[in-house]
């Protein structure tokens, strides 16, 4: 019981963290599936193709 909470605890630190990570991309708020390829927004796209 206890490994379980452990892991538990450790897990939602993780993904936590992960998620957190994701927000401070310098993606540009308005940029979506859709729009990407149409400029303004899609010069950030294009520069940003490795990732």
């Amino acid at each position: 019981m206890n490994k379980a909470i452990v892991l538990l605890g450790l897990l939602t630190g993780i993904f936590y963290n992960v998620s957190c990570l994701a927000e401070k991309s310098a993606r540009p708020e308005n940029l979506t599936l859709s729009n990407f390829q149409f400029g303004p927004v899609n010069r950030w796209a294009f520069s940003h193709l490795r990732e």
